[in-house]
């Protein structure tokens, strides 16, 4: 008995000293925060990122240190303005404290800055590019938005500009991607006139292209019959749905021409007529002598493919002219042209001093260039208002009473200006009507309207757009005769914008934007009273026009239409 009970508090006194050798080990220094759920750590930062429905955080259920360590949170580095409580309320967003963890021996403390961010809600807005609306998205911060359903349209591959693996961290807008196919196909549709009334369907070929692009057919060549340009529908835009149709029309040759008093025509359409005859200019060029001077408006020779030309009674012809210059420009002698002719390939030039006249056979052009330094200085000064122009007489042409419209269309390159030559350096396309008739000498309402296609005054740093747009003046007791004149600049984009050396097309309907004109006119000035349904166009000129002439320019001028269409 006595034994057991000495062996008993011998194991007693050896577990006592035991456990407080094993205390006197235990580490109670450290004084870190812990790795948990939902949290980073970063050096002394430290980051804490909960759901947007979460609206308080328990920070002694959440914030775990080293053991035998405490802590404390608070607004405060030092401290001070500590949280009470075991919870905080927290706002969307950054959520900014300071969490001291003091190790459980009292030795160590480290301050952490801890940031309790709470999710913020951001928006998915989709934008389509066609009509069709997807509802936008909420979507909480660093998830993922949901990717709509896959959309159509017809001739385009679809995709969204977004991965949709990748989590939102803002209000984000998504967009439709649409890449046009190069397979959408199209046709075209080939129609032969055999007479008036009987229009058949000949042929049709079928294209593939890409979508919303300009699909353009070849113009074939049909014995017998000739391509109607107006009555056709050669270009048009590649539909995605495949269903464009592109329409060729040909008339039977015997269709095609109109002839007034001895003059042939082209009929270019049903109703419609080609008031301009020798379209390629190879009949010929008249080049009249000057104006004012002894000569007068005299024909000083004609050019044509061959050098010279004969008068042809079924075609008005192309005139050249150049006004108000001294003879040094023209050169003229014995009332013959007193120039050059030659060939270079495709082209034809005729060159006067500073007067160049160059035809380019293959594509139907005329360029019109003067160049003065080809010309004594003594004589600069002397040039008054030169005009370097191609000029059209009409000896037929209905009343505007008659016409549904006249469209006029014409092709043109300012090849070479200097900016520093001229003060108002122009190419303008005037037109020239009246309402007398064409054995009328002079007419009480002879009027012209011009349209600037290139001035050197025109441009962004000097002149605005509306100052451009329209000007109007009423002149009488003109030098040439007194008659009233009315001058409309009608410049809607041209003249605003025109580059030196970019191709450009002019289409416009004479009768409409002459009688805009002649409203325009009569509303500023009350005595104006002309009909503009009465009038017939006499000529047109189109080129240069200049106050005084020191430099060199030119313009091309090719494919030059009028286009009749009766009612």
């Amino acid at each position: 008995m006595k034994k057991s009970l000495i062996k008993i508090l011998a194991i007693i006194c050896f577990s006592v000293l035991l456990l407080t050798g094993l205390f006197a080990c235990v580490d109670k220094s450290k004084a870190e925060l812990l790795l948990s759920d939902g949290i980073t750590i970063d050096g002394t930062t430290a980051r804490i990122s909960v759901s947007n429905a979460t609206e308080e955080f328990l920070f002694n259920e959440n914030i775990k240190v080293s053991e035998y360590a405490e802590f404390t949170l608070s607004y405060d580095e030092e401290g001070e303005d500590k949280v009470e409580g075991e919870k905080v309320l927290l706002n969307v967003g950054d959520n900014a404290f300071y969490l001291t963890v003091k190790s459980g021996d009292g030795k160590n403390v480290n301050v952490y800055s801890l940031n309790i961010h709470r999710r913020q809600i951001f928006t998915v807005s989709f934008e389509t590019g066609i009509n069709e609306v997807i509802e936008s998205q909420t979507v909480e911060e660093d998830s993922c938005a949901e990717e709509p359903k896959t959309l159509t349209r017809a001739g385009y591959d679809f995709a969204w500009d977004y991965d949709f693996s990748k989590g939102i961290t803002s209000d984000i807008t998504v967009s439709a991607v649409w890449t046009a196919r190069t397979d959408t196909p199209y046709k075209a549709e080939y129609y032969f006139k055999e007479d008036e009334n009987t229009l058949s369907l000949e042929k049709e070929e079928n294209f593939v292209g890409t979508t919303d692009t300009l699909a353009e057919i070849e113009i074939s060549d049909y014995d017998g019959y000739t391509f109607m340009p107006l009555e056709s529908e050669r270009t048009g835009n590649i539909d995605g749905d495949g269903g464009r149709v592109l329409k060729m029309v040909y008339w039977k040759d015997e269709l095609t021409k109109f002839t007034h008093e001895g003059k042939i025509y082209d009929v270019v359409g049903e109703n419609k007529i080609e008031l301009i005859s020798d379209k390629d200019f190879s009949t010929g060029i008249n080049v009249l002598g000057l104006y004012p001077s002894e000569t007068g408006r005299t024909v000083m020779g004609r050019l044509d493919y061959e050098g010279t030309a004969e008068d042809n009674s079924n075609i008005d012809p192309w005139t050249y002219a150049q006004w108000y210059a001294t003879p040094s420009i023209i050169n003229l002698e014995d009332g013959s042209l007193n120039g050059t002719y030659r060939e270079d390939g495709d082209y034809i030039y005729y060159e006067n001093d500073c007067k160049t006249i160059r035809i380019n056979k293959s594509e139907n052009e005329v360029y019109l260039g003067l160049d003065a330094t080809k010309i004594d200085s003594q004589y600069i000064l002397n040039i008054e208002w030169p005009h370097a122009l191609m000029e059209k007489e009409f000896s037929y042409s209905p009343r505007f009473s008659e016409l549904e419209s006249m469209q006029a269309s014409m092709n043109f390159c300012v090849e070479n200006y200097h900016k520093d030559y001229g003060t108002a350096v122009q190419v303008t396309w005037w037109f020239f009507v009246t309402d007398r008739d064409y054995d009328e000498d002079d007419g009480t309402n002879d009027c012209w309207l011009g349209f600037t296609l290139f001035d050197s005054r025109w441009d962004k740093e000097r002149v605005t757009r509306e100052e451009t747009e329209m000007k109007l003046s009423w002149e009488q007791n003109t030098k040439d005769a007194t008659v009233k004149v009315a001058r409309s600049y009608y410049s809607d984009v041209l003249a605003y914008q025109t580059e030196v050396g970019k191709e450009y097309t002019v289409s416009f309907d004479i009768k409409e934007l002459f009688g805009v004109a002649i409203k325009a006119l009569r509303g500023k000035y009350p005595n104006f009273n002309v009909d503009p349904e009465n009038f017939r166009i006499l000529n047109f000129n189109i080129g240069w026009e200049m106050p005084f002439f020191e430099g060199q320019v030119g313009v091309r001028v090719s494919d030059i239409s009028l286009v009749a269409e009766t009612k």
